[in-house]
């Protein structure tokens, strides 16, 4: 299974010891060393489960929970705790802002052969199953308006396109009028082109509009060229 974790702690050797306990589960690792590292990693790079120290400087563990959770909507990213705090507290805390587990440091063998890859490994792939109904939902949606636009606008513009070969056909070839009609003729015809082609919409591929902003791409989302 593949996938990106975040290991956010200050303590390099204990990101190391997570790295190599789930060597075998061919997973990309993130490194953070603190809670404020760690939000600009998830602003920045998908990220499938989070493993959390508590106890950090400039920005504590319970912190980033709690920024975190302000800041992104469901479906969030998994978190697992590996903490020192072994109080319960501490644990209600952790769990009552959103980690899926909690494991105590030192980690005993038993949780690092077994426990914590087999935990992970649930949680990254509930996480990408979630992604993908998520897409798909997106995919569902955009078919539907998109079917709804190529029905409502199809029609008026058929209307428009006979109506200027109506009167292209009414007006006098050496009339200055005619080139106006042939633009606004050709440019109806593109637009049911257009139309068309969000009609047939397959795969929900975009690309960036402006600075912040994302559009479909047509010539990607769908197998016709766009002319």
């Amino acid at each position: 299974m593949q996938g990106n974790i975040l290991l956010v702690d200050d303590e390099i050797v204990n990101r190391k010891l997570l790295s190599i306990i789930l060597k075998d589960e061919e997973f990309l690792f993130l490194h953070a060393e603190n809670g404020l590292q760690a939000l600009e990693i998830v602003a920045r790079d998908p990220v499938d489960l989070i493993i959390l120290d508590l106890m950090m400087p400039q920005m504590d563990g319970f912190q980033f929970m709690e920024e975190y959770r302000r800041n992104y909507e469901e479906p969030r990213i998994p978190i697992i705790v590996s903490s020192a705090l072994d109080d319960r507290e501490s644990i209600k805390r952790a769990i009552d802002l959103g980690a899926a587990e909690y494991f105590f440091k030192p980690l005993q063998d038993e949780v690092k052969r077994f426990q914590l890859p087999l935990k992970v490994r649930n949680l990254v792939h509930m996480k990408q199953l979630q992604l993908e109904a998520m897409e798909k939902q997106k995919m569902q949606a955009v078919m539907a308006l998109a079917g709804t636009a190529n029905h409502e606008i199809n029609q008026p513009l058929m209307v428009i396109l006979g109506n200027l070969q109506l009167l292209r056909m009414r007006t006098a070839q050496d009339d200055p009028l005619q080139e106006r009609l042939r633009l606004l003729e050709h440019n109806t015809r593109r637009i049911a082109a257009i139309v068309k082609k969000i009609g047939n919409i397959n795969k929900l591929t975009t690309k960036p509009y402006l600075e912040t902003d994302q559009i479909i791409d047509l010539q990607q989302a769908t197998s016709e060229p766009l002319s």
